[in-house]
């Protein structure tokens, strides 16, 4: 992206933000100006203190030193029981997202905290804990609950071909989890703990009004009810929905903050913003020798996906490609090209037969074979890099941190290496352009630059021209030509001409339909 389309874009982000700000207070004022008309003809200022009377209560409360004592005394306890509540929360979702019986051993726990009413726990809780301690320990019962509930559902929901993306990529244990599912769950979080803040004040508030630990916000509640102090009623009320705001906004700004973070640091280093980074760039080599292809060899694969019920979608194929070699597997629409490259990655186990690979790297002294099969505890294999028929992009974040996260753990690539790459495929000015802004095409040659940087000895394109013009079609499959290095490549498509332009040697039914 040009520094004009940066301006133009930061232009019209603030502009937007202005105008929900300007809505906002608009909508207040509105609401201020009904609640001053109603006082007025409810005329009873015992009942509805008109608002400048809450005004003139709130300037006399904020010029005393109890206000802010008792505003420090309540904030410290919710944010601490928030904070003790968004941990656990968060750990237990985790938990049972990774694994159901952890699902099944949380339910009544949870389910109870949710059901049961907040005044019956304050008064049960009064029992055993001090009205000091009272408020952290409701907010806690509160809030975690939120926090689970909202982080499982999306853990439940994520995109399980974005899993698979990650396996054939290598992003594994804690890169995945940041780098690949949280970006996914950014929306359940900012709902999670949109929910758990509010929930919190109220909560921890009311848990004061019933204990009334003295110094607190509650406490004042409780003696402005006693003594028919209406005005100031409605003050520390105003108070606690200003705090509960504030604190909101703040949570939700870390919450951001963190993702734009996430954004700046991938793999080993940074992913570069703009123009600050220099002379950091990527040799796309496997452990320090010249990496050639590796040979596939499949013998007798059988598979099912409802082995014992249907026919198996794949009956004793046998094939072998050499290393180096290029071929394009054609077959009619769903005959199981696409499960047969799920089964080559290892997304898929064989019900018969057996995969191998054969790699060889070679330095100046000598070349080595490395083989590897599947094996009864799980599959093994050579690096393999992958166009997948989806694009399989992390939509929140941007073309150049897409394709640094495509490469491999011990691979470095610097702003200056993923610029030429996509300059190849016509993309230069869209380095920072977040993905979700992009074209199906711009989307579809990000996704081709990540497999085609990412070093490995096997390329899988699966569909690669799709959403591609004729034009785009013939200069990709240049770059992917000019940049494949001996790579084995194996194509899938539906077009004759996609297997000559990589000069690929067609494979005709290879898959009988």
């Amino acid at each position: 992206m040009n520094k004009g389309n940066v301006k133009k874009s930061k232009f019209n982000k603030e502009t937007s933000m202005w105008k929900v700000w300007t809505e906002r207070i608009a909508a207040i004022i509105v609401a201020i100006l009904l609640w001053q008309l109603l006082a007025m003809k409810l005329d009873q200022k015992l009942l509805l203190a008109a608002p400048v009377d809450v005004a003139k209560s709130l300037g006399v409360l904020v010029k005393s030193h109890e206000f802010y004592s008792a505003v420090a005394y309540s904030m410290g306890r919710i944010l601490f029981g928030l904070l003790i509540g968004a941990a656990v929360g968060t750990a237990c979702a985790l938990l049972a997202g990774r694994w159901h019986f952890m699902e099944v051993f949380f339910w009544p726990y949870f389910s109870a905290m949710k059901a049961t009413p907040v005044a019956s726990v304050v008064i049960l809780c009064l029992v055993w804990l001090s009205s000091r301690r009272l408020s952290v320990f409701i907010v806690f019962l509160v809030v975690t609950p939120v926090i689970y509930t909202n982080i499982l559902a999306g853990i439940k929901n994520l995109d399980l071909k974005m899993k698979d993306m990650a396996r054939v990529f290598g992003i594994n244990g804690l890169r995945r989890l940041l780098y690949v599912y949280l970006p996914e769950l950014k929306t359940y979080i900012i709902a999670a703990f949109t929910l758990a803040t509010g929930m919190a004040f109220k909560a921890g508030i009311a848990a004061e009004v019933i204990g009334t630990p003295g110094g607190s916000v509650g406490k004042m509640l409780y003696n402005a009810k006693v003594y028919l102090e209406t005005p100031e009623l409605f003050a520390w009320t105003l108070v606690i929905i200003g705090l509960s705001v504030v604190v909101e906004q703040v949570i939700l700004g870390l919450v951001k903050w963190m993702f734009a973070g996430l954004q700046r640091h991938v793999v080993g280093g940074k992913i570069c913003k703009e123009n600050s980074c220099n002379g950091h760039h990527n040799e796309i080599k496997g452990d320090g020798v010249d990496a050639i292809g590796a040979a596939i060899d499949l013998s007798n694969v059988c598979f099912s996906y409802n082995k014992g019920v249907d026919g198996e979608l794949i009956n004793d194929l046998s094939l072998h490609i050499p290393a180096g070699d290029r071929v394009c597997i054609m077959a009619p629409s769903g005959t199981g090209k696409t499960t047969l490259l799920n089964l080559i990655t290892g997304g898929l186990k064989p019900d018969g037969g057996s995969i191998s690979f054969e790699a060889k790297r070679c330095n100046d002294n000598d070349c080595l074979k490395k083989k590897a099969t599947y094996k009864e505890s799980g599959h093994e294999h050579v690096d393999i890099s992958m166009v997948f028929q989806e694009d399989r992009l992390c939509n929140e974040y941007t073309a150049a941190y897409n394709i640094e996260l495509g490469l491999k753990r011990h691979s470095r690539s610097g702003l200056e290496d993923i610029r030429k790459n996509l300059e190849q495929v016509g993309m230069e000015e869209s380095l920072f352009t977040d993905v979700k802004e992009l074209s199906g095409g711009m989307k579809r040659r990000v996704a081709i630059v990540r497999a085609v940087m990412s070093p490995s000895r096997v390329l899988i394109l699966d569909e690669p021209f799709a959403s591609l013009d004729e034009e785009l079609k013939d200069r990709t499959a240049e770059y992917i030509i000019e940049n494949l290095n001996g790579r084995t490549l194996v194509v899938v498509s539906h077009d004759e001409k996609d297997a000559e332009r990589l000069n690929a040697r067609i494979l005709p039914n290879l898959i009988q339909p």
